[in-house]
């Protein structure tokens, strides 16, 4: 896992938040890549580097939600 591609899917996380970047537990909230979603249900780790999403069930790690989001090929 690189420094680039963490990068990478954060800035695609912030593109897709609304502006309440963090949860609770300050972890990162944005619309999940899984299913068309219209309020922030994802949560993203930044230090475990892991998402899931809380209405779907959706979740993995970093190279997962890259694929999601069409990150890396």
């Amino acid at each position: 896992m690189t420094n680039d591609l963490i990068e990478s899917i954060e800035r695609e996380i912030f593109n897709r938040s609304t502006g309440d970047f963090f949860s609770k537990n300050d972890e990162v909230k944005f619309l999940c890549p899984a299913h068309k979603d219209t309020n922030p249900s994802v949560r993203w780790n930044q230090k475990k580097h892991v998402w899931y999403c809380d209405a779907c069930g959706t979740g993995g790690g970093c190279i997962d939600l890259a694929n999601r989001f069409e990150a890396i090929s």
